[in-house]
């Protein structure tokens, strides 16, 4: 029989262990580092400048002062040459140059994003991670708020939350009026440009807590005091990031209830199979039905859904084609890919950019998903209306090379086939 004791000895086991990584360095954010560095052939690409010229520059805004100095790391041990760049020294020559991407503060909004899905085992924090450091990457700002109560976010940007992170360092204050705002939570993370409000397990009485403040508030005055809680509290970190990104709960609770009523944009990751569809659907009636009673006059910037956890083979996924043709300009053209390097780097509490060396092909699918969100992001900002539309051109022609390889190889393999 197993009783209470039992339970709390097990409990007890597995809090040693997790002291045992927190005392090795595992992953304790006190020592994780950004390792991944960008050559300086990546750098050019990115700043459209030869390698001789980046290497001039950042010898030149070390010697100012502008950026950090290369550290022993990143340079060889015997002939000194220059191995790659920090992404802090590359939002520095960004900035030298005038191409950091970030909004206009005077026409465009801080825009807040949920990552929003109903069924938990759907890669929803995996791709919000992925999601907040290619944006960071690319030189936006960047804060990611982990509102799930397992803080799977919050472990990837290296705490062991249980431990590490205590009920008054997440939205637990706010949500119970001993805050005014979120300012307090906000982390500074290893990512240059990316900032993180953490989450640990006991936020679950978060639902809890709005639950009994909805019963007490009257309807009249329930979407202010209550169901827009959260964006009131949001409000006064919007001057400081180009996207806010939320990392909801797998539920739909008060909580959920808060995020939808307090977001301007979703998107909605979804395997490509008959079961997570199914249920991505009974989340949208959900939240449809939900959005009608709580906040009829709510619109979104955006809605979209994403494929997730795909298989990367040539060969067609064809309840993924059936989405295609169901969802159309609601479905994203990208896919989140369930690649053998992303599970390895999770192991390790990690990401696929955080890999030293990431495998190219697979960087490129992550970045992809990247590219394609952050082109619906500038299309809600005025101020950027060109780059959109050069940003569109360059992804459609991206996904039409992409389409006539899948021609090609579908072509070859019915040749094979056929003798």
């Amino acid at each position: 029989m197993y009783s209470a004791d039992i339970i709390e000895n097990i409990i007890k086991r597995g809090e040693n262990l997790l002291e045992g990584q927190k005392e090795v360095a595992e992953y304790p954010n006190a020592f994780k580092t950004l390792k991944r560095l960008w050559n300086a052939r990546e750098v050019g690409q990115l700043l459209d400048k030869t390698s001789a010229t980046i290497a001039r520059t950042a010898a030149d805004l070390i010697t100012k002062g502008d950026i950090p100095a290369f550290d022993p790391e990143q340079k060889h041990p015997t002939s000194k040459q220059v191995l790659g760049y920090t992404l802090s020294q590359v939002n520095g020559m960004r900035a030298h140059y005038g191409l950091m991407p970030s909004r206009d503060p005077l026409l465009d909004d801080c825009l807040l994003l949920a990552i929003q899905t109903f069924k938990g085992g759907v890669g929803k924090s995996m791709t919000t991670a992925h999601l907040a450091q290619t944006l960071a990457s690319k030189g936006y700002k960047v804060c990611v708020v982990d509102m799930d109560p397992q803080a799977s976010l919050t472990s990837l940007f290296g705490y062991v939350a249980d431990l590490q992170i205590d009920l008054e360092d997440t939205l637990t204050p706010f949500f119970r009026g001993e805050q005014p705002n979120l300012k307090y939570a906000v982390r500074k993370t290893y990512w240059d440009g990316l900032d993180l409000i953490p989450s640990q397990l006991m936020t679950n009485d978060n639902d809890i807590m709005l639950a009994l403040k909805a019963a007490d508030t009257h309807a009249d005055d329930r979407i202010e005091l209550v169901f827009n809680k959260l964006r009131r509290g949001l409000e006064n970190l919007k001057t400081d990031y180009d996207v806010i990104i939320l990392d909801c709960p797998p539920a739909l609770g008060m909580v959920t209830m808060n995020i939808l009523s307090s977001t301007d944009a979703m998107i909605i990751p979804t395997p490509p199979a008959l079961f997570d569809f199914s249920s991505t659907l009974q989340y949208l009636r959900m939240v449809h039905d939900i959005i009608t009673r709580v906040d009829p006059d709510k619109t979104y910037k955006f809605i979209k859904i994403l494929r997730t956890k795909t298989v990367n083979k040539w060969a067609p996924n064809q309840f993924s084609a059936a989405m295609e043709s169901c969802f159309g300009q609601y479905l994203l053209p990208c896919k989140f890919p369930h690649l053998q390097e992303i599970e390895n780097a999770a192991v390790e509490f990690k990401t696929l950019l955080e890999d030293r060396r990431p495998n190219k092909k697979a960087l490129a699918a992550v970045e992809n998903v990247g590219d394609y969100i952050e082109l619906e992001i500038i299309k809600t900002w005025p101020s950027k209306a060109m780059q959109a539309a050069e940003l569109e051109k360059k992804l459609n022609a991206r996904e039409a090379a992409e389409t006539n390889k899948k021609v090609k190889a579908t072509k070859v393999a019915e040749v094979v086939a056929n003798g």
